[in-house]
């Protein structure tokens, strides 16, 4: 499937396993590789203020009154990524489809459930 190139979101504020900040790009210098320092499967409250970079497909997309909340899936499970609106890269994000390719880096925010 030539043609075929992963949208990465900058890391900016608003997106991550919750919400990106303008935290470093890259993973830590012990990461797995260059497109994710975890796996969907691995995050947990103790990665709460981490940085981490997650790589995956688009598992499904909902907009809520602006907010765009992207399920993340990759081979070990799910994670769930928050854009607000007031965010740069929106529009950008807007556009991604089920079954597209992301790498997104930010920091793990605790769900308020």
């Amino acid at each position: 499937m030539s043609g075929l190139r992963p949208l990465t979101l900058p890391p900016r504020q608003g997106v991550s396993a919750r919400t990106m900040t303008d935290a470093p790009a890259g993973p830590k210098e012990d990461a797995m590789h260059a497109y994710r320092s975890h796996t969907c499967a691995d995050l947990t409250k103790s990665n709460v203020g981490d940085t981490v970079r997650l790589s995956g497909w688009v598992h499904r997309i909902r907009d809520h009154g602006g907010i765009l909340f992207i399920d993340l899936r990759d081979h070990y499970g799910l994670t769930q990524i928050v854009v607000n609106p007031d965010q740069p890269f929106f529009a950008e994000a807007e556009h991604v489809r089920s079954e597209s390719v992301l790498i997104v880096t930010g920091e793990v925010v605790c769900r308020t459930d």
